[in-house]
């Protein structure tokens, strides 16, 4: 069961603009029980959101991508967890292995349920998110010169990619540490079309017509749930001249989109934005 011995705080962005900080004040920072500020773990969020070449040449950091504010919040979340499990078992970060504290520890005991909650294991999803947070940490603090030696061991996969407007895939490979829990695909199991049918009619009949379309939009296009709700009345114009006709017999239209899409955010129309890409909307959805 964890122990509240750490805290997540988000500072008085206005006063920290105000003051010459703009680059990190949106970046919550961390303090334990007594409410002393955890000075290694506030600095990583710190540098994670602002990240550099020479960080990423390193091998401190693994991209110069910076994270939203949505992704560094989950990112404080989950190093608070950490700690608190370090806390909790009277472990000092500093000195953990991968094998015997992160995998038969941590991760081992978030599995069983003896490190949640509510006592209940979690998914392996989120078991993975939390555990490539805190090795993030240790890797960054072992190249800060802020802990000893820590040895994650790696694999490579691969898996073909290919467009949504091309029949031509590649094989791209990745590198993934070992160890990392598998997400159980051969207990997901694809709905019939007339299952999906049924389920969309009834989210139309007790959410609505607009909810309904979201789902939709995202079946058809594979979009991120953000993407749909952030979806613009002039993604899609009314004015049908205004749109861009897709590659088979001009059944399909193409759209750009950008509110709501992952990567390195912008500020457009002084919303936050991510980079512009295009998908293909069939017709029937379109119209």
């Amino acid at each position: 069961m964890p122990n509240s011995n750490f805290y997540v705080f988000h500072p008085d962005e206005p006063l920290l603009k105000k003051n010459g900080f703009d680059s990190i004040a949106h970046v919550p920072v961390i303090f334990d029980g007594e409410w002393t500020y955890h000075r290694e773990a506030s600095r990583y969020l710190r540098e994670r959101a602002t990240p550099t070449p020479a960080d990423v040449e390193a091998g401190a950091l693994r991209t110069v991508r910076q994270p939203t504010r949505a992704s560094l919040n989950t990112f404080a979340a989950q190093i608070v967890n950490f700690l608190e499990w370090c806390a909790a078992r009277g472990k000092d970060w500093k000195t953990l292995d991968y094998a015997r504290d992160i995998v038969a520890g941590y991760e081992h005991e978030m599995a069983t349920g003896s490190f949640t909650a509510d006592g209940c294991p979690l998914e392996n999803s989120t078991i993975n998110q939390r555990v490539d947070t805190a090795c993030s940490f240790l890797i960054w603090a072992l190249k800060k010169g802020l802990r000893e030696p820590f040895d994650i061991p790696t694999f490579t996969r691969s898996y073909l990619q290919s467009g949504i407007t091309s029949t031509h895939a590649r094989v791209v490979e990745y590198t993934t540490r070992a160890n990392k829990r598998r997400l159980k695909p051969k207990n997901l199991r694809i709905p019939t079309d007339e299952q999906i049918r049924k389920w969309l009619n009834s989210v139309r009949i007790r959410y609505g017509r607009t909810k309904a379309l979201m789902i939709e939009l995202i079946l058809n296009t594979g979009v991120r749930r953000q993407e749909a709700v952030e979806w613009r009345l002039d993604t899609l114009p009314d004015d049908r001249n205004k749109w861009r006709m897709g590659h088979v017999a001009a059944t399909n239209v193409v759209v750009t989109i950008e509110h709501g899409a992952k990567g390195g955010k912008r500020l457009k129309d002084d919303e936050e934005v991510g980079p512009p890409r295009s998908i293909v909307i069939p017709m029937a959805l379109a119209g």
